[in-house]
């Protein structure tokens, strides 16, 4: 109510954390949960309990914080001076969070362009590791190839509808 920017931005990252489709938390959580049920559906129910858990708490934080009941702070002396009354984002600030805002939006919008560049670097990590673990190695050829049926069906299923 009395910081209107200030809430837009923290409503922005606050449905990011959350995992809203189009921001950047989405791709993350996706993949995550999407190779835990490939391998463990315990560890995915598990993993789902916990961004639920997070998307509760973190619309609580925006509640309270923003939409709650308004406390003015106590006008007694308390040792620490005059405060001056909250205001919203000034320019400066306004311009220190617009490329946090930017990127939100293109990780969100656009996960191929960071996924792609990190490719090498995690089938270095899991060649390295199946070393140790031939079993992972299994699991993760198997979600790769379950997570490539389920992306290949979906636009056939579009195509048929039509």
């Amino acid at each position: 109510r009395k910081l209107p920017v200030l809430g837009f931005c923290l409503g922005i990252v606050a449905f990011s954390s959350i995992g809203l489709p189009g921001l950047n938390g989405f791709p993350g959580e996706v993949l995550s949960i999407m190779g835990m049920f490939a391998t463990n559906r315990l560890y995915a129910i598990l993993g789902l309990t916990g961004i639920i858990l997070g998307a509760w708490y973190t619309l609580w934080l925006v509640q309270r914080t923003f939409f709650g009941r308004l406390r003015e702070p106590v006008a007694e002396r308390h040792g620490h001076g005059e405060h001056a009354a909250p205001a919203d984002l000034n320019f400066r600030e306004m311009a220190a969070l617009a490329p946090i805002l930017v990127l939100i939006f293109w990780i969100g919008l656009y996960p191929d362009y960071f996924t792609s560049r990190m490719q090498p670097s995690v089938d270095h990590v899991v060649k390295t590791l199946s070393r140790a673990h031939p079993a992972a190695v299994a699991a993760r050829e198997k979600a790769v190839d379950q997570i490539a049926v389920n992306t290949e069906q979906r636009p056939s299923a579009v195509a048929s509808k039509d």
